[in-house]
């Protein structure tokens, strides 16, 4: 079995005939659940490699197999061990009103003029989609303080839009600043 890291979040897992034999992976139909015996022997190694945490959300994998060998392609989105969401987009989800103000006061001094844009949305918790100029690690720092960081991509977007009503379009930070007074 070799393991090659291709890109920061993802793994090609070539498994040789021995391995093929021990996982009783058929080369012409692989069966899903023999691979899955696969990636739960490794998890370990898969989550240690891409600097994942454990409880990652999603691992995906794609199987190519031929009659000498079987490669499985392993990728995983967005959450590092860090915690921190890679990308210039986070949704941040609050428990209370309290700790939004909290945030958006602390963002505002710290990075003045470093969002784009922010919308707000409520529906038993808050939820505040941030657009940045770029991906800046000290910001998701401090929203990390005060709220559970959620990658905004597509799914969770529109997850957002679908089950939370839209409080503020525009400048959500700022606007919530000036309510705060």
């Amino acid at each position: 079995m070799i393991v090659n890291k291709l890109s920061r979040n993802a793994l090609k897992i070539t498994l040789d005939r021995n391995d093929i034999a021990r996982y009783g992976i058929c080369s012409f139909d692989p069966d899903p659940d023999s691979v899955k015996a696969v990636l739960n022997d490794m998890y370990d190694d898969i989550t240690k490699a891409l600097d994942i945490a454990s409880e990652c959300h999603q691992i995906y994998a794609e199987v190519f197999s031929r009659p000498d060998r079987c490669l499985i392609f392993v990728s995983c989105k967005g959450i590092r061990k860090s915690g921190r969401v890679h990308s210039s987009e986070i949704i941040c989800e609050f428990e209370s009103f309290e700790a939004l103000c909290d945030m958006c006061r602390s963002i505002f001094l710290m990075y003045p003029g470093f969002i784009v844009s922010s919308s707000l949305y409520c529906s038993g918790s808050i939820r505040l989609l941030l657009r940045l100029k770029r991906e800046c690690t000290g910001l998701v720092e401090i929203a990390e303080s005060y709220a559970k960081i959620i990658k905004a991509d597509r799914i969770n977007k529109a997850f957002t839009k679908e089950h939370f009503d839209l409080v503020i379009d525009k400048e959500a930070v700022s606007k919530v600043l000036m309510y705060e007074k």
